[in-house]
C-alpha cells in the first residue's frame, strides 16, 4: 500500500508541474529529445547501480565472508580510489577532446562487465577476485561519472544549464534511494526461495542484516551451511539485477546518446560586467 500511495504521490506531483506550477522545478525543457532523456536515465540507472555495489558489497563481505566493520572498510578501498581516479582523468579527457559520448560508451561497457564479475562472488569470494571486480567496477563507474554530467548540461537548450546540473544530481540520488530498496526486496524474494527449498525459516530472509551476528556465533552445523548458501543464492539474484540494468544503459547509451559541442557560450541571467576606474587624483568611479 505504501508503494502505491508513493507512485500516486510522483504521478500526481508530475502532473501538477505540467499544467498548473508556474514556475516548476522539473523543467520540461530538459527532456526535449530522446538524447537528453537518455542522459538521465541513464544517470538513475548509475546511482542505483554504484550505490548498491557500494551497500552490498559490504554486507556480502559481513555476511559470507564474516569480515569486520574495519576489514570491510578497507576492503571498499579498490573501489572508491579508481571510482575518483577514472573520475577526474575521464573528465579531464572529456574537456580536451570536446567530446563525451565516448566516455560514456565506454565506462558502461567496463562497468557492465563489473557487474558481471559480481556474480563469481557467490562462488569464488577469494581477494584476488573482489579486488579485480571493484577495480573494474570502479573504472567504469568513475569515466561515466563526470561525462553524463558533461552530456545532461551540454544537450540541454540554451539558458538550462543550471537546471540541468541540479536534475541530473537529484535525479542520480533518486537512483540511489531506487538501487538500495529495489535491491533489498531482490534479495529478500530470492533469499525466501532458498530458505523455503532447504526447509528453513523464512524469517531468515526478513532479518537477513540482523541474522548475521547470530549466524557468526553458531558453531559448524548443517544448518548454518545451509543458510549461508541461502544468503549466496540472495546475492547472486542481485547481482544479475544490476548486470541487466547495466547492460539496458550501455545499449540505451549506444543508441540514443549524441554527441554536442561543450563549446558553446552559457546564457545566465546574472552576469559580471567589466568594472573601469580613472587613474589616481580622477574620479574613481566604476562603470558597472
Amino acid at each position: 500500500m505504501g508503494r502505491f500511495a508513493g507512485f500516486v504521490g510522483l504521478l500526481a506531483t508530475g502532473v501538477y508541474e505540467k499544467l498548473w506550477a508556474k514556475q516548476p522545478f522539473m523543467r520540461h525543457s530538459l527532456y526535449h529529445n530522446a538524447s537528453s532523456i537518455t542522459g538521465y536515465a541513464c544517470g538513475c540507472i548509475q546511482g542505483m547501480v554504484m550505490y548498491g555495489f557500494l551497500y552490498y558489497g559490504p554486507f556480502f563481505f559481513q555476511s559470507i565472508k564474516a569480515f569486520s566493520p574495519l576489514n570491510t572498510g578497507v576492503s571498499l578501498l579498490p573501489a572508491t580510489l579508481t571510482v575518483t581516479t577514472a573520475g577526474i582523468i575521464c573528465g579531464r579527457l572529456v574537456t580536451r577532446f570536446n567530446n563525451y559520448r565516448w566516455a560514456i560508451c565506454i565506462g558502461w561497457f567496463i562497468a557492465s562487465i563489473g557487474a558481471g564479475l559480481f556474480l563469481i562472488w557467490p562462488h569464488n569470494d577469494s581477494a584476488g577476485v573482489w579486488v579485480v571486480t571493484y577495480l573494474v567496477i570502479g573504472v567504469g563507474q568513475g569515466a561515466i561519472l563526470n561525462a553524463q554530467n558533461f552530456a545532461t548540461q551540454a544537450m540541454c537548450k540554451q539558458g538550462d544549464e543550471s537546471a540541468a546540473a541540479g536534475m541530473y544530481a537529484f535525479i542520480r540520488q533518486f537512483g540511489m534511494s531506487l538501487g538500495v530498496g529495489i535491491g533489498a526486496t531482490i534479495f529478500q524474494n530470492i533469499m525466501t526461495l532458498k530458505l523455503k527449498w532447504l526447509g528453513l525459516p523464512v524469517e531468515i530472509a526478513k532479518e537477513s542484516e540482523s541474522y548475521i551476528l547470530v549466524l557468526h556465533a553458531m558453531p559448524a552445523s548443517e544448518f548454518k551451511h545451509n543458510v549461508l548458501e541461502a544468503y549466496r543464492y540472495g546475492f547472486t539474484g542481485l547481482f544479475a539485477f544490476y548486470l541487466g540494468v547495466s547492460v539496458i544503459a550501455l545499449v540505451i547509451s549506444l543508441l540514443f546518446i549524441k554527441n554536442v559541442d561543450l563549446t558553446r557560450e552559457i546564457e545566465s541571467e546574472h552576469r559580471l560586467e567589466d568594472r573601469r576606474w580613472e587613474k589616481p587624483g580622477n574620479a574613481a568611479t566604476p562603470d558597472v
